[in-house]
């Protein structure tokens, strides 16, 4: 075997882990997408359950009955609270799904890019790959943190810039106008 057969080699290699690595991914993903559909739909029937107890101890208005009914409005009241903090876990979620899809269709043109060897040796190639992973991004701080690893940042720099970028947005979001 010459070189040149060995660098092929080893780029077959290379794109058999991605595709491995691609495949773990996915399979994760499907899994942990049914998860959360069965936590959505268990949310909706509490949410249900919560609004008809809530009917109930309204309705049953006799003076005998007020600290059951305050105890019962509290502790559905309590309960929506913790409702709205499972709603901001699945807004949590939901991105970091778009991220890990993202770093899937990386992988994948990847290992499209490495398998054929004119495109791996192609300069323009790997610019347009890298313009395309950067456009696919849809939150402003993974497309900072990239920018800044194109830049030649190591991966702590790059994560404290895009952690960073996340808070400074996070303070624009919360900005109110009177």
């Amino acid at each position: 075997m010459n070189k040149q057969d060995d660098l092929d080699e080893l780029r077959k290699k290379t794109v058999m882990m991605l595709n491995a690595s691609i495949l773990h991914i996915q399979h994760s993903m499907t899994e942990g997408g049914n998860s959360v559909d069965s936590l959505i739909q268990s949310f909706t029937e509490i949410v249900k359950q919560v609004q008809d107890i809530k009917e109930v101890a309204d309705e049953l208005g006799c003076e005998d009955n007020i600290e059951s009914q305050e105890k019962i409005q509290s502790d559905c009241n309590e309960a929506s609270g913790r409702m709205q903090s499972a709603i901001i876990a699945f807004q949590f979620y939901d991105k970091l799904s778009q991220r890990i899809d993202q770093v899937s269709q990386s992988l994948t043109r990847l290992a499209e890019l490495v398998g054929e060897k004119e495109k791996y040796l192609d300069s323009n190639q790997w610019i347009d790959f890298q313009d395309n992973i950067r456009k696919s991004y849809t939150v402003v701080a993974d497309r900072i943190a990239l920018d800044a690893i194109l830049e030649g940042a190591s991966l702590s720099e790059a994560l404290k810039i895009a952690y960073a970028s996340e808070i400074e947005e996070e303070e624009e979001d919360d900005f109110e106008l009177f």
